[in-house]
């Protein structure tokens, strides 16, 4: 019989779980970012894009709460404007002597070069020196996307 047990009912602890992990992954889906995950976050205060964290989302009414990396603030932008953050792009990081190709805007193709520093000025900048003619141009963090490393099977080889 239906109702006529007079225990109250008991809250299935496993299935609050399941039903919060599958609720998460839904809004995680939806929303296309998880907490913990490094993003963006346009500033107009600092004129740009800033590093930051996703350190909540929620699914109703829909907004995802961002923590500036370098300060103790953070914001919550509703659904409509998750335009203003955006998953950060893992960098290939660089070393000194490492071949790399730099997309000259110049000759508009990639051409051959290798790394001779890296700065803290402008912040994970990398100096790169041209292959061809020895000029040298320091690419900021922000137009690294211009800078990839050398295919192995492009790599000059050495004579013996």
């Amino acid at each position: 019989h239906l109702g006529s047990d007079p225990r109250p009912c008991q809250p299935n602890l496993f299935e609050h779980v399941r039903l919060r992990a599958l609720y998460m992954a839904m809004v995680t889906e939806a929303f296309g970012y998880v907490v913990g995950q490094q993003v963006d976050i346009h500033s107009a205060t600092q004129g740009g894009w800033v590093p930051g964290t996703v350190v909540s989302i929620v699914g109703t009414p829909g907004s995802v709460t961002v923590k500036y990396n370098d300060q103790l603030l953070q914001k919550t932008l509703p659904l409509e404007s998750l335009s203003a953050i955006r998953p950060r792009a893992v960098q290939p990081s660089y070393a000194v002597g490492q071949r790399v190709e730099i997309f000259s805007e110049t000759y508009g193709k990639w051409v051959h070069g290798t790394v001779v520093g890296t700065t803290k000025d402008p912040p994970n900048g990398v100096t790169v020196r041209y292959d061809a003619g020895g000029l040298q141009k320091t690419l900021p963090a922000d137009r690294l996307s211009n800078l990839r490393p050398l295919p192995v099977s492009a790599a000059p080889q050495q004579v013996v």
